[in-house]
């Protein structure tokens, strides 16, 4: 999947304040159930009022990245899936977007393999 234009800290303070407003402990786990990447792994969307944006759901079915390859040499992620990458790995390239070619995602894909995943512990 790649996603692009995105606002995480909206999406967290969305989820929060949704919480809040249903009289809900805010946790991990229920702020986790609130957030966009979430409602997309549910099999059920039909509790959403707009047509379009069951579609959208069923479509994306995302979940939290294994690897995030961030380009155009910043060394940041930007208001980007802040939530969901909070166990990513992070690769970056001095490469613009348009540049990248096949044998660039390659290697991102070859130096993902190669690190050891510990997920915070």
């Amino acid at each position: 999947n790649v996603c692009v234009s995105y606002g995480s800290r909206l999406e967290i303070a969305n989820a929060c304040q949704s919480l809040a407003a249903e009289g809900k402990t805010i946790t991990e786990e229920a702020i986790s159930s609130k957030l966009l990447t979430s409602l997309t792994e549910l099999e059920d969307t039909e509790y959403l009022a707009d047509a379009e944006e069951q579609k959208y759901l069923a479509f994306m079915r995302a979940h939290d990245p294994d690897v995030l390859f961030r380009t155009s040499g910043e060394s940041r992620i930007s208001n980007f899936l802040l939530y969901q990458c909070a166990y990513s790995e992070m690769i970056f390239s001095n490469k613009a977007w348009p540049a990248i070619e096949a044998e660039d995602l390659e290697a991102v894909l070859v130096e993902y393999c190669c690190r050891n995943r510990r997920f915070g512990k």
